[in-house]
């Protein structure tokens, strides 16, 4: 369900990207994002931290993006503008494809008992 969380994520990215700020869809996107990171810091980053290091890694630079991405999205509510949703476009395609090409699969190969 976290790449379909993404997926929507990246519609919604689209929408703002191609039309420009528009409350009702900040407001989607914050409310995706804020219970997505909510979901992957319960679940997904634990079992994933009983594996690597919590302290460098991709762990701390997930979670590190986690808290900018929550300083963006209050940035998008209050003031937003192109330039902060290209921003946040870029980071969050940038975080996604990292969760999708690293932590997901690592996850996956240690759900099926493989290294």
């Amino acid at each position: 369900h976290l790449v379909r969380e993404h997926q929507q994520a990246r519609v919604l990215l689209a929408s703002l990207v191609a039309h420009g700020p528009d409350e009702s869809t900040i407001e989607s996107l914050a409310d995706l994002m804020t219970r997505h990171m909510a979901d992957e810091e319960e679940h997904l980053i634990p079992f994933v931290r009983e594996h690597l290091p919590a302290d460098t890694g991709p762990v701390s630079v997930i979670l590190a993006e986690h808290d900018a991405h929550r300083e963006l999205l209050v940035e998008l509510r209050r003031a937003p503008d192109a330039a902060l949703i290209h921003r946040f476009a870029d980071l969050i395609s940038s975080h996604f494809a990292k969760e999708e090409e690293v932590i997901l699969p690592y996850a996956e190969r240690r759900l099926r008992g493989q290294p």
